[in-house]
Order: structure tokens, then sequence, then C-alpha cells
């Protein structure tokens, strides 16, 4: 009968003689650790997704012809804006938070447009009934903390309601049009309008003018022919009287109430929240409970 002396072999691997053994050791447990820390940065998003199909209903929210719609409707705002956008929906998000599977959910499967890898996804967190808007390269600066929230506000009876395809047309179409304005808004001054409107403005503005200055030439010619006041408009059946008035001063009261402060917003304002995820990229985002 032959004995596997298991101590001794562990024993010798460790300690025995030869540089080489004890290296590949070391190697062995290097390629583990980084196996290991790579899973718990992807664990619970799903990898190597086909980035043209732009929703990934995990969550089973979606019929057959919803998902088609919808992602055919982000398809055409990233042919038209070069603004990546997909949506993500889970029961499942393993131990990660919202904010982590969204951003994981992005870098890893490469999404974006061009070098900054631009554009944002919508989760929908249906383990923590959550949602969350995650945004990278241009669309961190197009997509402020207020805009965000205002997008999620136009979501929320939808969600709340379970009537989620209806929150993804919602979601695409108001980031859609938001695009669209803050791009306008960036653009110079002779670029945002254009001749006619321009002139059109003109117009406009000296109709206004020319309205103001003649009712205000009207206003001064009819004074100019106004009757001029006399005592006795003042006089009627027999004049006037007077009587003797004698006001005395008793006490005063003064009465002051503190004007509350302004609570924090908690970052909703206009500014926009960026923070590194797992694979060190930044992104901004929001999101809330539903």
């Amino acid at each position: 009968m032959v004995y596997f002396d298991l101590r001794g072999c562990i024993f010798n691997m460790f300690w025995g003689d030869g540089v080489l053994k004890k290296l590949m050791i070391f190697l062995l447990f290097l390629s583990v650790f980084n196996i290991n820390a790579l899973t718990s940065f992807v664990q619970g998003a799903n990898l190597g997704v086909d980035t043209s199909i732009k929703v990934y209903d995990y969550a089973d929210l979606f019929s057959d012809s919803e998902e088609a719609s919808l992602s055919d409707q982000a398809n055409d705002i990233l042919e038209r804006q070069n603004i990546d956008i997909a949506i993500v929906t889970t029961d499942d998000v393993g131990r990660k938070s919202s904010i982590q599977y969204a951003d994981d959910f992005y870098d890893y499967n490469d999404f974006g447009y061009g070098s900054r890898k631009s554009g944002l996804l919508l989760l929908i967190n249906m383990q923590d009934r959550e949602v969350w808007i995650s945004t990278a390269g241009e669309a961190m600066g197009l997509f402020n903390n207020s805009s965000i929230v205002r997008i999620i506000d136009e979501m929320y009876d939808y969600l709340d309601d379970d009537d989620y395809y209806s929150a993804g047309v919602r979601f695409l179409s108001s980031a859609d049009e938001h695009i669209s304005s803050e791009r306008v808004k960036q653009l110079p001054f002779k670029e945002k309008y254009s001749k006619g409107r321009m002139a059109l403005f003109s117009a406009g503005i000296a109709l206004v003018v020319s309205s103001i200055t003649i009712g205000i030439m009207y206003f001064l010619h009819r004074l100019s022919f106004s009757p001029v006041p006399n005592a006795n408009i003042y006089s009627k059946d027999g004049g006037f009287k007077l009587f003797r008035r004698n006001d005395q001063f008793i006490n005063t009261h003064t009465s002051r109430t503190p004007i509350p402060k302004e609570r924090d917003s908690g970052g909703s304002g206009g500014g926009t929240s960026i923070h590194r995820s797992s694979s060190g990229t930044s992104h901004g985002g929001g999101g809330r409970k539903f």
C-alpha cells in the first residue's frame, strides 16, 4: 500500500530546494489574488454584452416589442447626438450598490462614444427598488445634479405605477431633449440664432421701445391740457371746518420672529457630483428609491 504524505509535499513545495519552484508558487498565488480581485469588482454585473442592443432587461420588465422599441430609440439618440445611452434592469445586483452596478456595467462592457467614452446608463434595480442614472465623458458636463433629478422626477410616477416601459420612454426622450438644449446653450451667440430669428428679435425690441415712447409722449400731451386746480375745489357746501384733535402716546410693542435657515438640498443643486468607479473611470450620476 502506498501512502501519500500531503504535509511533507506541502512542506517541500514551500521550503524545499529550488528557487524556480518558489517563484512558480508565488506567481500562482498572485494570479489567484488578481482573479479574486477582478471578480469582486465585477460581481453582479453581466459582462460581454452586445453594446448595440442598448436595452438589457434582466428583471424581465419589458415585452419583446417594448425592448425593440426602446433599443431603436437609444440607437437613434446615439447616431444623432454622439452620446451612448443604455437601459439596464436587474433584480440581482449581488453585493453591489446601484451606483457600483451601473458604473461597472458601463465600464466593463465598454460602453461610450469616442475617446472620452461619453454616454449615460439608466439602471432600474428591482432588488432594492431603486433607480440610478450613471453618466460618463461629455455626458457628465451635459447632465448636472439638478437635470438628473428633473429627469427622474419625470419618470417617477411611471416607476411607482410599475409602468417601466413608459419610464424608459420618458428617460430617453428627456435625455435627448436635454442634450440638444445644453449644446445650444454652449454655442456662440451668432451660431445660436439664424439671421431670420435675429431680424425678428430686433424688430420685436424696436416695436416695444417705440410703443413705450409713444405712450409716454401721449401721457405728457394729455397732462399739459389738464385744468389747473385752485382752492375752490377743496370747499363744498360752505367750505370746510376744523376740529380740535389731541393724540396721546400710550405704549409700544415689538414682536420678533427668527427666519428659519434654508435646508441643504443634499446634492440636488446645479453642480455635478463626480466619483470614480472600480475601473478608475470618472462618473457622474444620481438616483433614488421608488
